[in-house]
């Protein structure tokens, strides 16, 4: 096996690893959508309550159509963000039915202490994924062609705005919201500008 070869498998592997990572993170918010959580858990959440779908199964067809829009938009389409849209569900389903082990809960103090153990274990699965450098999320590379059409606004405000369209279309689906959708809002926007800017 060549170097060459054994270093784009070690990227591979990276890559997997930080989506397991920010599988694990949606899952462990999911468990708290009574209280309200993050815009595009939101969006699969209200999918989930208005066709009767998985929450990782809502989040591989949003996944879908946002890299259909990414490419509508000549956004930059790598093998990463293929493995994000579709992988990331598939981590969600796997926790939900085989590895269930986190508690629904409808209590604001606990579902916030969720979103933020959830939040920081989708960073760290952020920052593995994107560093081998094989593509961003398809929700990111959207925040990205966004922030090109807008170059004086940062991409964690342009990705803001891009959240909180997902998280009306949830609300409007049927997803509750609440104080925890704040938090998840906040905490995402500071890990974009943590990642990005």
């Amino acid at each position: 096996m060549s170097e060459k070869y054994k270093s784009y498998l070690k990227r591979i592997l990276q890559v997997f690893f930080g989506i397991f990572l920010c599988g694990t993170g949606s899952y462990i918010v999911s468990r708290a959508s009574a209280i309200g959580i993050g815009a595009w858990e939101t969006l699969n959440v209200g999918i989930r309550a208005r066709f009767g779908i998985p929450f990782g199964t809502a989040n591989i067809i949003v996944s879908c159509l946002v890299i259909a829009i990414d490419l509508i938009c000549k956004g930059k389409i790598g093998i990463g963000s293929l493995i994000n849209g579709i992988c990331m569900g598939l981590f969600c389903n796997l926790w939900e039915f085989h590895l269930n082990i986190v508690p629904e809960t409808d209590s604001l103090v606990l579902g916030i202490v969720y979103i933020i153990i959830a939040y920081v274990i989708q960073l760290i699965g952020t920052v593995y994924y994107m560093s081998p450098g094989l593509g961003c999320g398809p929700r990111d590379t959207l925040g990205l062609i966004v922030g090109y059409k807008f170059p004086k606004v940062k991409i964690s405000i342009t990705r803001f705005f891009l959240d909180f369209f997902a998280l009306m279309a949830g609300v409007l689906l049927g997803a509750p919201f609440g104080l925890g959708t704040v938090a998840a809002l906040t905490l995402r926007t500071f890990i974009m500008q943590i990642v990005f800017d």
